[in-house]
């Protein structure tokens, strides 16, 4: 199963040196759904700051750029001042787990989840609808997350895998195939600017028709 360092690792790659925003956004957006404590969160949060900086959205910029600066602030506080002239005091936050399940972690941050069945859970990274399989989403299911992606479709195991839905903040969207978190099958990715890209995905990358 991919982790968040993969995923992280492609954003970087996309921003840095592929030059494309737009993956760096999606690949990004992919590295939240796995970060599992507040430092990863953090440089999830300043990759995607930056590629909406690239491509004009300062808003979108500066307020990642204070939730990354409210989970880590040594690095995200100076970004702010440097770039865009703002002197930022973080809202400390903390997170106590970023994906629901049964831990004792996701329990303390509002509820239980449920062991069998179908049932609603508020976690440290959003919010999750749907039916649950020993304590993890499993069957078909709804999570919006903190940042305001939203996930709707089906799950094995605690991870999107069948047929789904994936709405990113800036407007994106896919709809279709997906394994292990992943792109993969038939689908079709929509551009924040309205451009697709409609056919086969394999592991998250777009084959063509």
């Amino acid at each position: 199963m991919s982790d968040w360092k993969e995923y992280f690792e492609k954003a970087k790659d996309y921003l840095n040196k592929k030059k494309d925003d737009d993956n760096a956004i999606i690949w990004a957006n992919k590295s939240l759904q796995l970060a599992k404590n507040e430092a990863e969160l953090c440089h999830s949060y300043t990759v995607r700051a930056f590629a909406y900086g690239n491509k004009g959205n300062k808003t979108q910029a500066i307020d990642d750029l204070k939730i990354a600066a409210d989970y880590n602030p040594t690095l995200a506080v100076d970004y702010l001042k440097k770039h865009f002239n703002i002197n930022y005091t973080p809202q400390r936050r903390t997170i106590s787990s970023t994906s629901p399940s049964s831990s004792s972690s996701a329990a303390s941050s509002g509820g239980s989840p449920v062991a069998t069945g179908r049932g609603k859970f508020a976690y440290a990274g959003g919010n999750y609808e749907g039916e649950w399989y020993n304590g993890v989403p499993h069957g078909k299911g709804k999570l919006i997350f903190s940042y305001g992606q939203i996930y709707d479709g089906d799950w094995v195991k605690g991870v999107s895998h069948g047929k789904g839905k994936l709405i990113y903040p800036s407007g994106a969207s896919y709809v279709g195939d997906f394994s292990e978190n992943k792109f993969h099958g038939i689908g079709k990715y929509t551009h924040s600017n309205g451009n697709v890209d409609e056919g086969r995905w394999s592991n998250g990358d777009f084959l063509g028709k």
